[in-house]
C-alpha cells in the first residue's frame, strides 16, 4: 500500500546494528542483528533472543526457521543456535561444525535439510540436528548457496560459481560440479557478506565485487547453442592481417612468424573445451580449456594453404561445434591461379588475330570500326594487367607492390571501360547515326565514370581493393560493386542486340552464364578478359558474315 513502517530500538528492537530477516511462513519476520534476534509480527516487535537466553555470541550473521519451525540463528564465531520454546541449544565445532563463523542457513524443505555455509566448508543439518560435513565438495571459500527447480545446487563462492545436484551434496561421494567464472563470460564474483536474491522465475541477482550479476538457475547453460567462433584477424611479424571477402587469410611468403586471435564467444556461463589444429602443419589437435584460449603462433611455416580448425564443446561433452579458417602463405600456383593465367593466355592469343583479321577495316576510319578495335586494345590491357597481377602476387619484392597497385587500377578502369565502348559500338551498328552516338556517349557513360572515381580514390581508401604486405591482394569492403556498372551495361548490351539477332542475344547470355556458374558455383577460374573476348569473336563473326551496306545486322 506505500505504507513505510520503522523499526528502531525505540520500537522495540534491541539494537540497530541489523544484518538480516527472514521471513516465516506465519508472516512474522526474524530479524538477526549484533545482539541475538529479535520477532516482528502485525508491525509489532514480539520478541528477542539474547545473550539472557544463552545466545553467548551476539554477532549474528543468518537467520532462518528450522525443520521443525524453530529458529536457527548463524553467528560470526559462535555456531549455530538452535531457539525453542524449550531453551536454546548451540551446535558448534564440537558438535560437528566445520566451523564456528556460519555465514548461511538454508532451509530446503524438498530435500529436508538445513543447507550451512561456514567460513572453511558447507554442511547440512537433518532436522534431528545432526550436521554432517560435504568435505568432497572442491572448494572451501563458500558465501552463499542457491536451489533451482531441477534439484541442482549454486554455490556462490570466492573464484566463481560451482552448480552440481543437492543430491549429490548430501551423499557427498564424488561431486564433480559444473564451474562458472571469469573464463566463463562471468562479469565479477560474489562479494563475501553480502546478500544476493532469487525470484520465483528462477533470476538469481548476484551482489558481485563491481556490480549485480543477472542468471536464471532454472535454464540450461551447460550446451553450446549460442557459441560464436572467430578469428577477426592474425599477425605476421607484427602486422595486422584482415580476412578476404572468402573468409580466408592470405599471408606472404616471408613471413616468419603468424599468430592468430582465435575468440569463442559463449554469451553464457559456460567455459567449453576449445581443440584446435593448423592442419598441415600440427601433427595433433591441442586442448585447452575457452579461457585459456587465444593467441597461437606458428614459425617455419612453408608456402601453402593450411586450415585452422577450432572444436569446441561444452564441460561434459555433449554439443561439438566446428569451424575451419583458410589461412595461405605466399601464393602457390593453385589450380585456379594456373586456369586465370591459362585464359588470359588465350584471351591475349585471340586479340592478336583479332588485330590481324580487322586491319583492313581500321582503314576505313569508320566510328563502329574505331570502337572495335578500342575494345580490342582495352581487352588486351585488361588481360595483361589480370594476368600480371597473379604472377606477382606473394612475391616478396618490394617494388611489385606499387606495380600491383598500378596494375589492379588500370584492370579495374578497362573492366568498366569495355562494356561502355561495347554499348557504343552496338548502338551505332544498329541506327548507322553519328549524332545519335555523339548525344548517348555521356549517358552511357555515367555509371562508369562515376565507379572510375571510386576506382582511383582506392588509392587512398582502399574501399575496393588493397595490396598488403607481402604483395598479397585484399578485396575491399565494395569490391562487388565494380560489376554494377559492367552488369548495367550489359542489360542494355542485350536488349539493343535484340534489335540485331536473337541469336546474337542467346550467344550473349550463353556467354553471361558461363561467366557467372565458373565464378560462383564451380571454381574462380573464370576470367573477365577471356568473356570480354568471346564477345568480340562472336560480334567479329557476325560481322564478317553480313553485307556491310546492311543497316540491321
Amino acid at each position: 500500500k506505500g505504507e513505510v513502517t520503522a523499526f528502531t530500538e525505540e520500537e522495540g528492537l534491541v539494537y540497530n546494528s541489523l544484518r538480516t530477516i527472514y521471513e516465516q511462513p506465519d508472516g512474522s519476520i526474524l530479524v538477526a542483528l549484533t545482539g541475538g534476534v529479535s520477532i516482528i509480527r502485525d508491525d509489532t516487535v514480539v520478541g528477542f533472543y539474547g545473550i539472557d537466553d544463552g545466545i553467548v555470541n551476539t554477532e549474528s550473521l543468518t537467520v532462518t526457521q528450522g525443520l521443525n519451525g524453530e529458529i536457527l540463528l548463524g553467528s560470526n564465531g559462535g555456531g549455530i543456535y538452535v531457539i525453542r520454546e524449550s531453551g536454546v541449544k548451540n551446535i558448534n565445532v564440537e558438535e560437528g561444525l566445520p566451523s564456528d563463523i556460519v555465514l548461511r542457513l538454508k532451509k530446503d524443505e524438498k530435500h529436508n535439510v538445513i543447507w550451512i555455509v561456514t567460513s572453511s566448508a558447507l554442511a547440512y543439518m537433518t532436522p534431528d540436528d545432526q550436521v554432517t560435513v560435504v568435505d568432497t565438495f572442491p572448494y572451501s571459500n563458500n558465501f552463499d548457496l542457491y536451489g533451482n527447480s531441477e534439484g541442482d545446487m549454486w554455490v556462490l563462492s570466492s573464484n566463481g560459481i560451482y552448480v552440481t545436484p543437492a543430491e549429490d551434496l548430501i551423499a557427498n561421494e564424488g561431486i564433480d560440479p559444473v564451474f562458472y567464472s571469469y573464463a566463463s563470460g562471468l562479469p565479477c564474483i560474489a562479494t563475501a557478506n553480502s546478500y544476493s536474491c532469487l525470484t520465483a522465475e528462477g533470476d538469481l541477482y548476484i551482489a558481485g565485487s563491481t556490480g549485480v550479476v543477472k542468471v536464471n538457475i532454472d535454464e540450461a547453460h551447460e550446451y553450446v547453442n549460442d557459441l560464436k567462433i572467430s578469428v577477426p584477424y592474425v599477425e605476421v611479424d607484427g602486422e595486422t592481417f584482415f580476412p578476404d571477402d572468402t573468409g580466408g587469410f592470405a599471408i606472404p611468403s616471408t613471413t616468419k612468424k603468424l599468430t592468430i586471435s582465435g575468440f569463442v564467444f559463449s554469451y553464457s556461463l559456460i567455459d567449453p573445451r576449445i581443440s584446435y589444429r593448423l592442419e598441415g602443419f600440427d601433427a595433433q589437435d591441442i586442448t585447452v580449456s575457452r579461457g585459456e584460449f587465444g593467441q597461437v603462433s606458428y614459425t617455419n611455416l612453408a608456402d601453402k594453404t593450411y586450415q585452422f580448425v577450432i572444436n569446441v564443446e561444452d564441460p561434459v561433452g555433449h554439443v561439438d561445434r566446428r569451424a575451419s579458417f583458410r589461412i595461405t602463405k605466399g601464393k602457390p600456383v593453385t589450380a585456379e591461379t594456373a586456369g586465370k593465367i591459362i585464359m588470359d593466355g588465350v584471351s591475349l592469343f585471340f586479340l592478336a588475330g583479332l588485330l590481324v583479321y580487322t586491319s583492313l577495316y581500321r582503314k576505313r576510319g569508320k566510328p563502329d570500326d574505331k570502337l572495335f578495335f578500342a575494345m580490342i586494345v582495352t581487352n588486351i590491357i585488361l588481360s595483361v594487367s589480370e594476368g600480371l597481377t597473379f604472377l606477382q602476387e606473394g612475391k616478396g619484392i618490394p617494388a611489385f607492390r606499387y606495380l600491383m597497385i598500378a596494375e589492379n587500377t588500370v584492370y579495374y578502369i578497362a573492366l568498366e571501360v569495355f562494356p561502355y565502348l561495347y554499348l557504343m559500338y552496338l548502338d551505332y551498328r544498329i541506327f548507322q547515326d553519328k549524332g545519335r552516338i555523339n548525344s548517348r556517349k555521356v549517358p552511357y557513360a555515367v555509371p562508369g565514370l562515376i565507379m572510375c572515381a571510386l576506382i582511383l580514390a582506392n588509392l587512398k581508401t582502399g574501399w575496393i581493393f588493397s595490396i598488403l604486405k607481402g604483395n598479397i591482394w585484399q578485396a575491399g569492403p565494395i569490391h562487388k560493386a565494380v560489376f554494377i556498372p559492367v552488369a548495367a551495361c550489359f542489360f542494355f548490351m542485350i536488349l539493343i542486340a535484340f534489335k540485331i539477332s536473337l541469336r546474337v542475344v542467346l550467344m550473349g547470355l550463353v556467354i553471361i552464364a558461363s561467366r557467372v556458374v565458373l565464378d560462383l558455383c564451380l571454381i574462380d577460374i573464370s576470367s573477365t578478359s577471356f568473356m570480354y573476348t568471346l564477345f568480340l569473336i562472336s560480334t567479329h563473326i557476325h560481322v564478317m558474315n553480313r553485307p556491310l551496306t546492311e543497316e540491321m545486322i
